[in-house]
């Protein structure tokens, strides 16, 4: 997966960088530099992403991270 369609997929759950990077525990300027192809996605990144679209759920404390549309 490249960083625009990791960023793509991120706006589609409609989380910012800011909210992003906390629920996986980065600040959102690591987010942003993996988006930009500044720095390569780590793969505990990219399974987060995937789990949140499967489950739309925050894997830390397994809430909705927001409603779905």
């Amino acid at each position: 997966m490249n960083g625009k369609e990791f960023r793509a997929r991120r706006k589609r759950l409609k989380l910012s960088l800011q909210e992003f990077g906390k629920l996986i525990e980065r600040h959102s300027t690591q987010v942003q530099r993996w988006e930009t192809g500044k720095w390569p996605i780590p793969k505990y990144a990219i399974i987060c992403l995937e789990r949140f679209e499967q489950d739309y759920l925050c894997p830390t404390c397994l809430r909705p991270i927001k409603e779905k549309v």
